[in-house]
């Protein structure tokens, strides 16, 4: 074989294992190992330990995927260019991972690297976990970075309201230091984010009617967490059942026999009709709630069997509060000696925030009107084409039995 062969080989190589196969004068040979890593990242492992201390090739390897610094001379860890590189590249936090531990206590090093990717800082020196600019960078990259900070960090105020507005509000109040599970107005501040994050505030602060009544107009569960005695307290168990019927269950048991609390859960839920009192089970006013729901859901849904010689399918059309949702289930009919997918399942999923110009009740109609045509083959591509022609963002997937195809 010559060089000439070589080259052709390695040009062609589709998953970087060619290299390995080759005889040893290529792999010391630094135009065919170029070419190699520049067909597919894999083939740096293989190279010859002469050229992973070449910098030329080594940059050509890091260029096409960071993990080629693992293969390379260690001496390029200690490298701030080679480093740097790859940071840029976005691989922060396994570039930080394998530099020298010289580089782990460059300031500027790690700063590049957790304004990248905040959980790095779990790779940099302590000494610069204790450094509260680096701190302040990795957290407002990722919220998770405050695990690798020193503790001191957990006491300070300014870090922690930070996650709180950052939509980390159970994460922080949990990490944070006890004095600040004690403060009020991070506390006041955390609930109103995430109500849910009252678990972790201090015992004193789960009897403050004001904490609690925020927390459960954000988050009707979160009354689980509230002082027993707020439990019995009937503006905020209405104020809980009124943003999540479920919350019913975490009051007190008086409530439940409570009309008007009733009548506030099975409007969030006609699914409390299971958790109020038996006594209000036939309650009119609660009935004719369930029934208008029910009618409602009707509305907002489009449900759909079809049959024909090769399959099964299941369909629904759903309109929540957040999306529009297509699913079409494929179950394929068994033919003996052809092997089959054993389901398949597509979906349509539409964003609301991002509709417009079209309601709910127009896609119903053209997915309704393609269901009339029992010939029809072509349903989800059909319903795709019509989006896209109405300038609808969409996102469009298949799933089977391994997973996404």
């Amino acid at each position: 074989m010559d060089e000439k062969e070589a080259l052709k080989i390695v040009k062609e190589d589709k998953f970087g294992r060619e290299l390995e196969n080759l005889p040893n004068k290529f792999k010391k040979d630094k135009k065919i190992v170029l070419a190699a890593v520049n067909q597919h990242f894999g083939a740096f492992e293989y190279a010859d330990k002469s050229l992973k201390k070449d910098k030329e090739v080594v940059i050509a390897a890091l260029k096409q995927h960071p993990i080629n610094l693992h293969y390379a001379d260690k001496s390029f860890r200690k490298d701030k260019k080679i480093i740097s590189l790859l940071l840029k590249k976005d691989s922060a936090r396994f570039a930080l991972n394998l530099a020298d531990d010289s580089l782990k206590k460059d300031r500027k090093i790690v700063l590049a690297a957790v304004q990248k990717d905040g959980t790095s800082l779990e790779y940099a020196d302590e000494s610069l976990k204790k450094d509260r600019k680096i701190v302040l960078a990795a957290v407002k990259q990722e919220y998770y970075a405050l695990n690798h900070a020193d503790e001191k960090f957990k006491k300070d105020k300014e870090i922690i309201l930070l996650l709180i507005k950052k939509d980390s509000a159970g994460f922080a109040l949990n990490l944070a230091d006890e004095s600040l599970k004690k403060d009020r107005k991070i506390v006041l501040a955390a609930v109103q984010k995430d109500g849910t994050s009252l678990k972790y505030a201090d015992e004193s602060l789960k009897k403050d009617r004001k904490i609690v009544l925020a927390a459960v107009q954000k988050n009707g569960t979160s009354l689980e967490y509230a002082d027993e005695s707020l439990k019995k307290d009937r503006k905020i168990v209405l104020a809980a059942v009124k943003q999540e019927y479920y919350a019913l269950n975490h009051a007190d048991e008086k409530f439940k026999k409570d009309k008007k609390i009733a009548l506030a859960a099975v409007k969030q839920g006609s699914s409390a009709i299971y958790i109020i009192d038996r006594s209000l089970k036939k309650d009119p006013d609660i009935l004719a709630i369930i029934k208008k729901s029910s009618i409602d859901k009707k509305k907002r849904t489009l449900e759909k069997k079809i049959k024909d010689d090769f399959a099964s399918y299941d369909i629904l059309l759903s309109d929540s509060d957040n999306q529009i949702l297509y699913s079409e289930f494929v179950l394929p009919k068994k033919v003996k000696k052809i092997k089959q997918k054993p389901y398949e399942n597509y979906i349509i999923s539409i964003d609301k925030k991002k509709l417009k110009n079209i309601t709910f009740k127009q896609i119903r109609d053209f997915v309704q009107k393609i269901l009339k045509d029992k010939k029809e083959k072509n349903r989800v591509q059909n319903i795709e084409k019509f989006l896209k022609s109405k300038n609808i963002l969409f996102k469009s997937e298949n799933w089977g039995e391994d997973g996404l195809i």
